[in-house]
């Protein structure tokens, strides 16, 4: 059986011209591909829990650290499958939601640039982070389509 082959882009979240850090949604052109979902539903949040996530992002991009907000998994959680995971998470009324990407160095001429790419929305439903989220998203972070939409997109910014 043949895989499903989907292009992707890249939608930055302002400032693009921070030196050190940016997030930036995945983006896919195949509306078939359920998987990438964090940017419809960003599009869909009232203004309070948008700019309240954005402030978050904001945080993470000037190098604050809140692992209440947002953070990744170490080498001692899920036998460090997933190092390169990256969550935001916000509470709205009663829900909490979990916008899940990942981070790269996507500047071949600056390592130390770091960008999390955001990926699929979810509502978390118990305590712990299910591994289903997080392998989902290391799956998509390995495909050569998403590997070039990033690196394209960074090649422009140069």
């Amino acid at each position: 059986m043949c895989p499903i082959s989907y292009i992707y882009k890249l939608n930055l979240i302002p400032p693009e011209d921070h030196a050190r850090r940016a997030v930036a949604f995945l983006i896919s052109k195949d509306k078939k591909d359920k998987r990438v979902t964090a940017k419809a539903v960003f599009n869909n949040l009232d203004r309070n829990t948008e700019n309240m996530l954005r402030t978050l992002f904001d945080w993470w991009i000037d190098g604050k650290i809140n692992k209440k907000r947002f953070h990744g998994w170490s080498q001692s959680e899920f036998r460090g499958k997933y190092t390169k995971c990256f969550v935001f998470k916000l509470k709205e009324k009663k829900l909490s939601h979990r916008f899940y990407g990942f981070l790269c160095n996507p500047r071949s001429y600056d390592q130390s640039y770091q960008a999390c790419v955001l990926v699929s929305h979810a509502f978390k439903k118990k305590r712990e982070t299910d591994e289903n989220n997080l392998k989902e998203i290391e799956s998509i972070r390995t495909i050569s389509a998403v590997q070039k939409a990033i690196k394209n997109y960074f090649r422009r910014t140069q």
